[in-house]
């Protein structure tokens, strides 16, 4: 509208999607909804309908975000290749605004979401993509919204956002420039093999989360990670401490780290913190124990990992054809194990290197009978050996197998299998 006169300048083909890279005002048009104009004056709106942000510059328009589908996709890469979940028209308008670098923010309503697009390069800045309501003073990319629909950007480059179904008007400042690190959150720490939340000294530990290593990185330590002997504390940028103790890193993902604990923890509670890229978790409250064993079991369970004397597997014949076979009664069979604390002479922090014997003999029971250990202790990093003679009065099949220590015992439900 100019001196009175209205005019269109966009959409004059009816409902529908077309004319992108051609005149604006015969392409069609779907539910437009926010708009915002830039400093040179083009144009731009949320074509709702059509799941696109549309640009209209020196009269031709075209798609700057959204393939057209709605969905969510796309963070981190092309904006025009990404999915939006831009509400209906009729419902909620999905608001846009443009910052003064620039930047062009969207409401991206049924996705839960406010994203930016910067030098054509699509990414959530606020929201995880659960309705809901949380998040105020932490991590904008850890709130959760309730179909935001409107979003403005102020002087200062403060960005404010319509929480429509949360009834609030909510600031995001100030706004997130450049690739942002991802918030690393730790959900679980226990005992690798066990699951036992309760953890100790030189144990192998399974963390879980988010965010735990850079996205797509997945890995064990090499020989090329360790220095002088000693193990890992840190691979490709993901670390972990507990108590303020280093750990030692052997397998990264962005789900799961497993690490071998460090030998002098303190029994009692020990915030647990994983930093990637240098960026820092929040802590994690766990428990550290001086006892948390478990017994080294295949895929989860429920079989031991144990060996006969001339070292092959012992398992049912089905559980790796070809590879394992049944205990005798009688034999002498190795069984693993972690968790089981402190030997001598003690473990030298951080080696490679690990042996020496336990304080005194486990006591260990398969089918509910003792077993005559004839050795116990730590043969490599967080690795425990046991000697053992099978029970000659035990019948064929699988029985239960568990090891006590120090008043503490491995997980229920662990089996070894015998075979005359």
């Amino acid at each position: 509208m100019s001196d009175g006169a209205v005019s269109t300048i966009a959409g004059g083909a009816g409902a529908g999607f077309s004319g992108d890279n051609g005149p604006a005002a015969s392409a069609q048009l779907s539910g437009p909804a926010g708009i915002a104009v830039d400093t040179a004056g083009n144009i731009y709106f949320a074509d709702a309908n059509n799941q696109r942000v549309r640009e209209i510059s020196k009269g031709i328009i075209s798609t700057v975000a959204g393939n057209g589908t709605p969905g969510f996709s796309g963070d981190n890469g092309p904006a025009t290749n990404a999915q939006l979940n831009l509400s209906p028209l009729q419902m909620m308008p999905s608001g846009i605004a443009l910052d003064a670098s620039g930047n062009l923010y969207i409401a991206d309503t049924a996705n839960q979401r406010i994203r930016k697009v910067s030098n054509g390069t699509i990414r959530t800045v606020a929201g995880n993509g659960a309705p809901g309501y949380s998040g105020d003073n932490g991590p904008a990319a850890n709130a959760q919204f309730a179909n935001p629909s409107g979003v403005a950007a102020d002087a200062e480059g403060r960005i404010y956002v319509a929480d429509s179904s949360n009834g609030r008007i909510r600031v995001l400042a100030p706004p997130p420039s450049g690739p942002q690190p991802l918030i690393s959150l730790i959900s679980l720490v226990a005992n690798a093999f066990g699951d036992n939340p309760a953890i100790a000294p030189n144990t192998w530990v399974e963390i879980k989360g988010l965010n735990l290593a850079p996205p797509g990185d997945a890995r064990i330590w090499q020989a090329s990670d360790f220095v002088n002997n000693q193990m890992p504390t840190a691979l490709d940028g993901v670390s972990v401490t507990m108590g303020g103790r280093n750990a030692y890193i052997y397998f990264i993902s962005t789900g799961q780290i497993n690490v071998l604990t460090p030998p002098n923890l303190t029994p009692g509670p020990v915030q647990v913190q994983a930093t990637v890229g240098g960026q820092m978790s929040a802590p994690f409250n766990g428990m550290v124990l001086p006892l948390s064993p478990s017994f080294f079991v295949y895929n989860g369970g429920p079989y031991v990992i144990a060996v006969h004397a001339d070292s092959s597997r012992i398992g049912p014949v089905t559980l790796y054809p070809g590879l394992t076979t049944p205990a005798k009664p009688g034999e002498v069979i190795l069984l693993f194990a972690n968790g089981f604390g402190l030997i001598v002479p003690p473990v030298v922090s951080g080696s490679a290197s690990q042996s020496g014997n336990l304080l005194a003999l486990p006591q260990v029971m398969i089918g509910g009978v003792a077993a005559t250990v004839l050795s116990a202790g730590l043969v490599s990093p967080g690795l425990y050996q046991f000697n053992v003679v099978v029970p000659v009065s035990l019948p064929d099949g699988d029985h239960t197998i568990a090891a006590s220590y120090g008043g503490a015992i491995t997980q229920p439900g662990t089996l070894l299998t015998l075979q005359h």
